[in-house]
């Protein structure tokens, strides 16, 4: 396999990857808005990871943007 063929696996791959989340931006009072997926969903309430692996509880009510979409 060359090395072209086995990037266009990888990047496939993380592409799968990417697209198979609900990835939500959250706001951080450090940050400002983090890139984060849902993880689960119990009614009013998400769980979130953000990319550096820590998990937030949030409510209907705290602030969240769907990456490319229009507001939550």
């Amino acid at each position: 396999m060359t090395t072209r063929s086995a990037n266009m696996i990888n990047d496939a791959l993380a592409q799968a990857q990417f697209a198979e989340k609900k990835w939500v931006w959250v706001h951080d009072n450090a940050e400002g808005y983090v890139a984060s997926w849902i993880v689960e969903e119990h009614g009013e309430q998400v769980v979130v990871e953000l990319q550096d692996g820590s998990v937030r509880l949030l409510t209907c009510q705290q602030p969240k943007q769907q990456i490319n979409s229009k507001v939550l």
